[in-house]
């Protein structure tokens, strides 16, 4: 059970309701992240915008998921990681690839570059190893790839952190932390 009070449909006012709305059109729910998140409108406002700017990066929705698991696990967010991992599911992930990204590992070398560096800005507060961050320079991504990067980091610390406070109830088939 979430710690904090999930806001739904029926209670929900205002600018809450128009996002949990939104939410239960575009996915048929409102995963308990949002419902908590939903306590302060402005903030899940604020993860939709970044999640929307976001998207119209050059990394792809399946790099941006072994970021979200790798993040999540490095963590401990089991919330997300759950989530992620059915979300990458969806995309066609194999379970051992998931498994592997939450771990920070991927056969790509430039993928692989991808996950060191997030868990360099995640395990460094923001303050990227140098020797991270030259290792994915070297493996082919720009500058504004790498920047990319750290903006993924950042969303998933926003929800892992919300978890992490909220205690929110996971409600996507559990995965377990490695």
């Amino acid at each position: 059970m979430s710690q904090f009070k999930l806001v739904n449909l029926d209670s929900a006012k205002g600018e809450a309701r128009d996002l949990l709305e939104g939410i239960n059109t575009k996915m048929g729910m409102i995963p308990n992240l949002y419902a908590a998140m939903a306590q302060s409108p402005s903030t899940l406002a604020a993860l939709f915008a970044l999640s929307s700017e976001l998207s119209k990066g050059t990394l792809s929705p399946a790099l941006n998921e072994k970021i979200a698991l790798v993040v999540g696990n490095d963590n401990s967010c089991g919330y997300c990681v759950s989530a992620h991992s059915k979300i990458a599911a969806g995309l066609g992930m194999a379970d051992e690839e998931i498994i592997e990204a939450q771990k920070g590992n991927s056969e790509d070398p430039r993928e692989q570059s991808i996950l060191t560096l997030a868990i360099s800005v995640n395990g460094n507060h923001g303050h990227g190893d140098n020797s991270a961050v030259r290792r994915a320079l070297e493996a082919g991504l720009s500058e504004a790839e790498v920047i990319e990067v750290v903006g993924q980091v950042v969303k998933n610390i926003m929800t892992n952190a919300v978890n992490g406070v909220a205690r929110t109830a996971i409600d996507f088939p559990e995965r377990d932390l490695i």
